[in-house]
């Protein structure tokens, strides 16, 4: 199995994880996608980022 992965949409989240996570998160790696907090659940268009971005992960054995 490969390593912990932990995606955040935004700096804000990584910030709260840092904060009320901290020690949970050690020694895995965050990956801020950069990706405005804006949609709707479920959103077809996240959907697709989301996929898109994972891909690069998932494609080189990352994931």
């Amino acid at each position: 199995m490969g390593p912990d992965m932990i995606f955040c949409f935004e700096k804000k989240h990584l910030r709260r994880l840092k904060e009320n996570y901290s020690e949970e998160i050690s020694g895995k790696t965050v990956i801020t996608m950069n990706i405005p907090d804006e949609y709707e659940y479920m959103d077809e268009e996240l959907q697709d980022i989301l996929w898109s971005y994972a891909e690069e992960y998932i494609s080189d054995g990352t994931l």
